[in-house]
């Protein structure tokens, strides 16, 4: 697999820049298309030590002339440009619409205009499924998105297996749970909230948890998203989807005790959820990793505790880039 070329869309923010790197550590050709548009993460800081081992091209989803051009003689494409606040998708559903389904189906079209098409491989979101109706969460749950965010994002699923059906060319979609590690955006609080409850220690801000803090999320290390995606490369995913988590629910409450234990001086306090954030969550959310495991072999590696301590570690010595 060796030398083979990819584009990522999204590439300058967090999970695209950690891909990147591990992809050119193990020789593949990358190009990275990042739109940089605030809040999402695009930073250059984040590809600042592969700088001169890839091509950057500033540039968005939405416009077909760059992807087609970027996607021709492409081996692989890894989509993961989007909008992803859940509350500016609720806000804003206009813009996240553009970003999220009408920004896929370019990269779609332009894949279908291809006479050697690459393969597709997307990151899809927990955030189409909604409020459990059991846990673990697997890829047979209905799925009843709660905000605009999930809805394009369940739409975007629908248009790469649509068009990789019916014109021909491989895909498989990734539905990430938690992100969470280095590189990630700490400025805005639209997400990231594992991240960002460290960017508030480290600056001696108050972490704040809505409600009681009981709620719990499935929160996964970047470095075991990266390698689920590198996983995904092969035949054997294609046509599939999977769910790509820790399989554990772990409260706001445990993260917060876990900085603090971490953070010397860090403290948090309770307060009521916003009402824009309220009609959209709900108590707990995690999902199994059985079938990714058996048929990718992919499996995480990094439990919160450490994740949290590489993070933290990763923002001390980075704070000023990311603030």
């Amino acid at each position: 697999m060796k030398k083979n070329k990819v584009l990522i869309t999204g590439g300058a923010g967090f999970i695209g820049s950690s891909l990147a790197s591990r992809l050119v550590n193990e020789g593949y050709r990358v190009t990275i298309l990042d739109a940089m548009i605030p809040p999402y993460g695009g930073n250059m800081f984040n590809i600042a030590d592969i700088k001169n081992k890839i091509r950057f091209v500033k540039g968005d989803v939405r416009d077909p002339k760059i992807i087609e051009e970027l996607i021709s003689g492409v081996d692989f494409v890894f989509h993961l440009a989007g909008q992803t606040g859940r509350n500016i998708s609720m806000s804003d559903p206009v813009l996240d619409t553009q970003i999220n389904s009408i920004g896929t189906l370019v990269v779609l079209s332009a894949i279908k205009k291809m006479k050697r098409k690459p393969k597709l491989i997307f990151s899809g979101s927990r955030g189409v499924i909604g409020q459990p109706i059991y846990l673990p969460v697997d890829e047979k749950h209905p799925e009843n998105p709660r905000d605009i965010y999930g809805i394009n994002k369940l739409a975007a699923e629908k248009y790469i297996f649509l068009f990789g059906k019916e014109y021909s060319f491989p895909v498989t979609v990734l539905r990430f749970n938690n992100v969470y590690g280095p590189r990630c955006q700490i400025r805005s609080n639209h997400y990231g909230t594992l991240n960002l409850f460290i960017s508030y220690a480290l600056q001696d801000k108050i972490m704040p948890i809505y409600g009681d803090g009981q709620q719990t999320r499935d929160y996964v290390y970047v470095d075991d998203v990266v390698d689920s995606l590198i996983k995904a490369i092969p035949q054997k995913g294609d046509g599939q989807m999977y769910f790509v988590g820790t399989g554990i629910g772990t409260s706001i409450n445990k993260i917060a005790e876990i900085i603090e234990e971490k953070i010397p001086g860090s403290k948090h306090k309770f307060i009521a959820f916003p009402k824009e954030l309220k009609s959209v969550d709900f108590p707990d959310f995690y999902s199994t990793s059985k079938k990714i495991e058996k048929e990718l072999l992919w499996r995480p590696e990094v439990s919160v505790e450490k994740g949290i301590e590489k993070t933290i570690e990763f923002y001390k010595n980075n704070l000023k880039y990311y603030i």
